[in-house]
């Protein structure tokens, strides 16, 4: 795209067994999995987040390399993804070694399958604040700090195109399904996603002055 696009956020996977795993029902699973909007931004933005994310319980850990220290398996569920949106991802009660050389956080740390303390919190903050994820803020935070974040990106704003996102365009975001674009006056691109983390495009829903539903769809 040649407009900078509104960052997206990315919530934490949720930890739901899944009836095509060995580990489901199992006590203590690690699942691993790929960011693929962390992968976008780098590639369009030049930086270096990372782009694997380690699920354990109620804390996630960011890398860029991930060591299983024993046992795991590579689950494959289209039809029942995690919360997160993922549908592949890697599952695993062995311990687990995350590695993150970015320069914000050169932290090598390790994760048992008891979860010691310990996590990239300085990391994790950042990507907060960057407005890629929002797992860091508590629960009774989370609505005051997207509307605001909302607020200041939208309010005030006017919409002058509408289009729809082109094959290239979704070929270059990983994406089979191309939604609906909206262009603000400022040159921000709102587009729909079908979860957090951008997996694929999304439609839109809406509300007119009469009470009828408003369905814009994806294309294939």
């Amino acid at each position: 795209m040649t407009k900078k696009a509104a960052k997206s956020t990315s919530t934490a996977c949720s930890t739901q067994s899944n009836r095509r795993s060995p580990y489901a029902g199992k006590r203590g699973v690690t699942r691993i999995h790929v960011n693929m909007h962390n992968i976008r931004a780098n590639k369009k933005n030049g930086s270096n987040l990372p782009v694997i994310t380690v699920k354990k319980g109620k804390q996630n850990v960011y890398g860029h390399t991930v060591e299983i220290n024993g046992p795991s398996a590579v689950v494959y569920s289209p039809d029942n993804p995690l919360g997160c949106g993922a549908r592949v991802w890697v599952e695993t009660v062995s311990g687990v070694t995350v590695q993150d050389h970015t320069p914000e956080d050169p932290k090598t740390i390790e994760l048992e399958t008891t979860m010691s303390d310990t996590s990239n919190a300085d990391l994790e903050q950042s990507l907060v604040d960057q407005g890629i994820m929002t797992a860091s803020i508590p629960p009774s935070e989370q609505e005051a700090h997207w509307t605001e974040f909302a607020t200041t990106k939208l309010k005030g704003r006017k919409i002058e195109t509408v289009r729809y996102l082109s094959s290239e365009e979704a070929a270059a975001m990983y994406w089979s399904s191309r939604p609906l674009v909206i262009q603000l006056d400022d040159g921000t691109l709102i587009f729909p996603s079908s979860d957090d983390e951008g997996n694929d495009g999304g439609a839109l829903l809406g509300q007119d002055t009469n009470n009828e539903q408003l369905t814009f769809p994806v294309l294939r």
